[in-house]
């Protein structure tokens, strides 16, 4: 099966407006995009998706931009960003963590002591996989603007 991988990059000059102290400057905003095209797909899908990827990068990472002057950032991007990222994540462990439960749930033919055993392990070893997920959603929050550069930032 023949996939293929692509990856693409979006420069864009902004201009930005602190809604905060009112500081504006003319920035640079770099985004980064991926896509992907199988057998099924027509040729040059994967670079037209990681394309647009890109794009919605650029326009992502200015609307979560941080002031550097008065570090005002606006909290409905920052809620929606979130918010994407929590819903997936907490209905996933709750979803893993459900599936410990069943047995409980549904009276399967076992010993009674050990179905509640059976849903907290399975809730335990899902929230410990978690863990890492929730460490790798924080990191990206703090390189969610990396490609804002004003014109006063250092390099």
């Amino acid at each position: 099966m023949d996939v293929t991988f692509t990856g693409a990059t979006s420069t864009d000059e902004r201009q930005f407006h602190c809604p905060g102290c009112g500081y504006e400057a003319e920035v640079a905003v770099t985004g980064a995009g991926e896509g992907t095209q199988s057998f099924l797909n027509a040729p040059g899908t994967a670079e037209r998706r990681a394309k647009a990827d890109a794009v919605r990068a650029v326009d992502r990472a200015m609307s979560l931009a941080t002031c550097p002057k008065c570090s005002y950032r606006d909290p409905r991007a920052t809620r929606n960003w979130w918010l994407g990222q929590m819903i997936p994540f907490t209905l996933t462990v709750a979803f893993i963590a459900f599936l410990g439960w069943i047995p409980m749930l549904c009276d399967l033919n076992m010993v009674e002591r050990d179905k509640p055993i059976a849903g907290w392990v399975v809730t335990g070893i899902a929230l410990a996989v978690a863990l890492p997920f929730l460490f790798t959603i924080y990191l990206k929050w703090h390189g969610a603007t990396h490609g804002v550069r004003f014109p006063d930032q250092d390099d």
